[in-house]
């Protein structure tokens, strides 16, 4: 977000935006005017009641009409492209939202990451059919230039899965899944972040956290 300033003034758009803790730092903490698209109903519901947040039911298509214009300064989609059937359409609707100078930041996986070619489909995040599309860091440049954007930065990086992608890896591998009981789970998860932060931190400086993180502007309108 460094190459966004955000103030009391900035209005964001979150796209997919889950439970909304995104949205919530941003307004608690900075002031910003903030409004969320989450087409699942629980998170939904939970980021309007848990955070009273204005956090809509929906998918892009469904209330691009609700918004006006060039009304927002950054609009944000955390891994959310790889889940679109119609990812052209859909960022023509985010080029429709933003304002004159606005700013659009898209995290998808990277496809391109070296633990995919060395595991194949148990890299973990292939996750058919819930993702429809990858993307390796030319294909995520020129598919928002083409649709566009200036790419302003593009890096090998991100905020999603704060631990070993390695592990996951090697859980999808051998059939290995999180306990149903959600609260052991997460007792579980916890336990793997801190045995595994070495390999984590390895990963990061090798480029090989399998994230990509691009920062957009709008082209500028041809007279």
């Amino acid at each position: 977000l460094a190459a966004c300033p955000l103030d009391s003034h900035t209005r964001v758009l979150d796209v997919g935006c889950n439970l909304g803790s995104f949205l919530a730092v941003l307004r608690d903490r900075i002031g910003c005017s903030v409004a969320g698209l989450e087409p699942a109903p629980i998170p939904a519901k939970y980021a309007r009641e848990h955070f009273h947040l204005d956090v809509r039911e929906a998918c892009l298509d469904d209330l691009a009409d609700s918004f006006a214009p060039a009304s927002f300064d950054l609009i944000t989609l955390w891994h959310v492209m790889e889940h679109l059937w119609a990812p052209r359409r859909d960022l023509d609707i985010v080029r429709s939202l933003l304002k004159p100078g606005g700013t659009l930041i898209v995290e998808v996986p990277n496809f391109a990451d070296p633990l995919c070619r060395l595991f194949g489909s148990s890299w973990a995040y292939v996750d058919v059919p819930r993702h429809l599309l990858h993307f390796t860091p030319r294909s995520l440049r020129n598919f928002l230039e083409d649709a566009g954007f200036t790419v302003a930065t593009l890096e090998c990086t991100g905020t999603f899965r704060p631990y070993s992608v390695t592990i996951s890896c090697l859980f999808i591998q051998f059939g290995l899944g999180y306990d149903p009981d959600l609260e052991q789970s997460a007792y579980a998860a916890t336990a793997i972040r801190c045995a595994t932060w070495p390999l984590f931190a390895l990963e990061g400086l090798l480029g090989m956290r399998g994230l990509l993180t691009a920062v957009a502007t709008l082209k500028a309108r041809q007279p």
